[in-house]
């Protein structure tokens, strides 16, 4: 990860890092799309189904 290289070399590293994790379900086929609905607002089956 080039943030800790950069660190092992006493170089500047980023203020801040963002981590995204990898999304392996593009047919929204999981159940969980539909029963966290409640809960997660960004990540509902109209928003995830636009961003496909």
């Amino acid at each position: 990860m080039l943030p800790l290289r950069l660190l092992a070399r006493g170089e500047a590293t980023p203020g801040a890092i963002a981590c995204v994790s990898p999304w392996t379900d593009l047919t929204l086929q999981n159940a969980s799309v539909d029963a966290n609905e409640d809960h997660d607002k960004m990540l509902s089956r109209k928003t995830l189904e636009l961003f496909r």
